[in-house]
């Protein structure tokens, strides 16, 4: 029988805090007690659903069932998506790990022409709320009415901008707003969260910071109302938080958020260090450390605002869109790098924008891509909405999306522990965004429980190597060193680890590892893990828990203090297994690259892992995978399954074990698909740069994208399909390698779709525009662009120019199959 003791172990450690004398430190003050959460101001809506489930907000955290929750919110444009795919890509978003759609209702997709509203096709909002309901995802609409989103006048129809002021509570304009209301209210009738429906909240407006007769809260309050006489009785009402906005507190509650980029930047050369990769302390706009910036957000310390709201994000840049003038290319750490530091900085919402690319639809009268010739101070391309975000224009898996879902799986999991927990500042902070001299970290902590954020990596910046890194937690009543000996803190890192985790009646007192997700089978517990690159793995419990602790992988180092499991290697098999009080919990220590291949998803209703290189979603009943360019299917399976695969699937290796993973394989046909390609217009001359003659005016790009007349100078190849060339096959990528200006792709004088260059492969899923079963012919085209142009690109990503002073040629079109795989269970 293992020793009562183990089973009774004091909840945090007091160690000496002795250490090397060149080392200090980073020390975290979390002595003090967690303030007890405050309702919110806001008038909020009806909150019960008929099944008695309940949705609230307080100063804090919002909550469901009176529980604290941290749910994650993606992006998803419907309209900017063909409906026919609309049910995969929410599958999609709910594999990895997102819990709530939020999405636009741009009116100018739906009422382009005055009294003509459209909510047929890819703009029936009505079928996206229900595929929505029909796969427990939540619903965020965000119905201006104006809305931005690089759409066309912020998505106001050109009529309305002709009728009346616009923002403001002028009577004509109201009165249309009160139409366009009452059409979305009745699409979602039956649908609100009151109704057992998904959609748990309204956003009003947008970056609104309008003030003055018939403006600000007045403006604001009266959308409010109309929006309820329209049916709108939800949960939450919120309005963006930036840009110097307008935050009625005691009618909505704020969100924020943050990219990595800043595209519509009118500067001539690559951007300075970003803000949001420093810990935003004392507020919630950006980080402090921007406080001489010409901004009025920058340097705002915490307001009474923030005292009264949770910290919700709505904004979080998943991607970002590249404008004409500035074509910043995204790192998947670019993206990533943000989530220690919104959930370090006491984000209780993580939103993002975008989590699923999309295209403009075809409009009637005009294009409806946001543009300098609209009074936008950007252009963007007329239909391509990739946004480089996880889930991409074509819904093929971004690198982003591999690691972004960890996070996700996290925040699930852990959220309700992690939203009571308070951010605690560390001694010592970055001067400025680009300081590298000091750590860049954060604690959030309830009591004794908590985890430290750090995130040592800013965009376009080399961050150095740390030696003797350790941070001093002051806990109450104690002190903790975490590390128990400093480490090296790796260049361009950035992670998150737990501190004090209950592990079923034994402390984990620190990993330096980064938690996952949990999973229960067999009446057993299993704890999974990610190491982190360049950091050695290490668990420490209390001395007095040895006799629970059963080690598997690693070597024991013990201290009157700690147990230390050290030199735990990554694999697929228990590291570590802790006997607690009720029952055995395993911890699974997986590799990064492994971690990357793993995906929860639910099958007849139990939780099912599936590690596997390919993308994964599930109906809940059967499994699909996609793999781009490869017909092998390796899969490993935790609980282990033996689904059956369709789609005459050879298998493979059907016994193999892999650790605590069934491991199976399968192989579909290889598949070569077949293009004719023939160069029908030779490169022009690339046409001179139109300079801005407003770019003197603040925010305006020095630029403007070509008129549609400058085509007549792009190269143009004829691309032709043969039949049948997407049988057996969820997809064709055609991968087109160029150097230039934009390049599109037209079926006859029909735009399909465009791309802005930005330094790398241009890839177009092509199902959506294939007939099936025939031959379909095509149009490339590649504008030229001069050396005199202004454009600015990454460091290192420019197109190559040529002698004649312009880059313009096409160097490679292949189209790589998109293998499918359904298994059964």
């Amino acid at each position: 029988m293992r020793s009562l003791l183990a089973f009774f172990i004091p909840f945090v450690l007091i160690c000496t805090l002795t250490a090397q004398p060149s080392v200090r430190p980073l020390i975290f003050d979390a002595a003090g007690s967690n303030p007890a959460p405050r309702p919110v101001s806001a008038q909020l809506g009806s909150n019960r659903s008929p099944d008695g489930a309940i949705l609230g907000a307080n100063s804090q955290y919002l909550t469901r069932d009176g529980k604290p929750w941290i749910p994650v919110m993606g992006e998803f444009h419907y309209s900017r998506y063909p409906e026919a795919y609309w049910e995969e890509e929410i599958l999609k978003m709910k594999a990895s790990g997102v819990q709530v759609v939020a999405t636009y209702v741009f009116w100018i997709h739906h009422e382009e022409i005055e009294g003509q509203f459209d909510w047929s096709g890819q703009r029936n909002l009505r079928k996206f709320a229900e595929l929505c309901a029909k796969h427990n995802m939540l619903l965020y609409p965000r119905i201006g009415p104006w809305a931005h989103g690089e759409v066309r006048n912020g998505g106001l129809p050109d009529w309305v901008l002709a009728k009346s002021p616009v923002r403001s509570n002028d009577p004509v304009y109201l009165a249309e707003v009160r139409r366009f209301y009452a059409q979305i209210g009745q699409q979602l009738h039956g649908l609100l969260w009151k109704d057992g429906g998904p959609v748990i909240g309204i956003q009003i407006e947008n970056e609104y910071a309008l003030n003055g007769p018939g403006q600000g809260r007045e403006h604001l309050a009266a959308l409010r109302q109309i929006a309820i006489e329209s049916g709108f009785d939800v949960p939450l009402y919120t309005v963006t938080g930036w840009d110097n906005a307008v935050v009625p507190a005691d009618l909505f509650l704020p969100v924020y958020g943050g990219y990595s980029d800043a595209p519509w930047d009118p500067g001539k050369t690559t951007l300075p260090p970003a803000e949001v990769f420093a810990f935003r302390f004392d507020n919630r706009v950006a980080s402090n450390l921007e406080a001489s910036a010409s901004s009025g957000d920058r340097g705002l310390r915490t307001t009474a605002l923030d005292a009264v709201t949770p910290f919700l994000t709505a904004e979080v840049g998943g991607g970002i869109e590249d404008t004409y003038y500035r074509r910043p290319l995204l790192a998947t750490s670019d993206v990533a790098a943000m989530f220690p530091v919104m959930v370090g900085s006491g984000a209780n919402l993580l939103g993002y924008y975008m989590y699923q690319g999309g295209e403009n639809p075809d409009g009637l009268k005009t294009t409806l891509q946001e543009s300098q010739r609209t009074s936008y101070p950007t252009d963007v391309p007329e239909k391509s909405y990739d946004f480089q975000a996880p889930l991409g224009e074509f819904g093929q898996m971004n690198p982003s999306l591999r690691e972004l879902k960890l996070y996700h799986y996290f925040l699930n999991d852990y959220g309700a522990q992690l939203a009571k927990a308070r951010v605690i500042q560390p001694s010592q902070r970055p001067t400025g965004p680009g300081d590298q001299t000091v750590v860049r970290a954060s604690a959030r902590f309830d009591a004794e429980r908590g985890f430290l954020f750090v995130n040592h990596y800013v965009r376009h910046l080399d961050m150095p190597a740390r030696p003797g890194t350790q941070f001093e937690l002051r806990l109450p009543g104690s002190s903790l060193l975490v590390p128990a000996k400093p480490f090296t803190l790796p260049a361009n890192s950035y992670f998150f680890w737990p501190v004090n985790l209950d592990v079923d009646g034994v402390t984990l007192i620190y990993a330096t590892a980064e938690p996952i997700l949990k999973i229960c089978s067999g009446g057993e517990t299993y704890l999974f893990f990610s190491a982190i690159p360049g950091i050695a793995a290490e668990f420490a419990f209390p001395t007095g828990s040895q006799s629970a602790l059963q080690v598997e992988k690693g070597s024991l180092a013990k201290d009157d203090q700690l147990i230390r499991v050290l030199n735990v290697e990554p694999g697929l098999g228990s590291a570590i297994t802790v006997h607690g009080k009720k029952e055995a919990t395993h911890i699974v220590l997986l590799s990064r690259d492994d971690a990357s291949n793993l995906w929860r998803i639910k099958i007849n209703g139990h939780d099912q892992l599936v590690l596997t290189k390919g993308q994964v979603f599930s109906d809940g009943s059967r499994l699909a995978l996609r793999q781009i360019g490869d017909p092998s299917f390796d899969v490993s399976f935790f609980p282990a399954v033996r689904p059956a695969a369709g789609n005459g699937a050879v298998a493979a290796n059907t016994t193999e074990a892999a650790g605590i993973f069934q491991h199976l394989a399968w192989r579909e046909a290889e598949r070569k698909i077949s293009l004719q390609i023939e160069q029908t217009r030779g490169v022009g001359k690339a046409p001179a740069p139109e300079l801005n003659p407003e770019s003197a005016r603040p925010g305006s790009a020095p630029v403007r994208a070509p008129e549609e007349s400058s085509f007549t100078q792009a190269g143009e190849w004829r691309v032709v399909f043969a039949q049948r060339s997407l049988a057996g096959l969820s997809d064709a990528f055609l991968r087109v390698s160029y150097q230039g200006d934009e390049a599109r792709l037209l079926n006859g004088n029909h735009l399909l779709t465009d791309n802005f260059f930005n330094g790398t492969q241009w890839q177009i899923g092509m199902k959506r525009f294939l007939a099936e079963g025939a031959a379909k012919t095509f149009t490339l085209q590649v504008l030229p662009l001069s050396q005199q142009s202004p454009v600015v690109f990454d460091p290192g990503k420019s197109p190559a120019m040529g002698t004649d002073g312009q880059a313009g040629s096409l160097q490679s079109v292949e189209a790589i199959p998109e293998y499918e795989m359904d298994l059964s269970f």
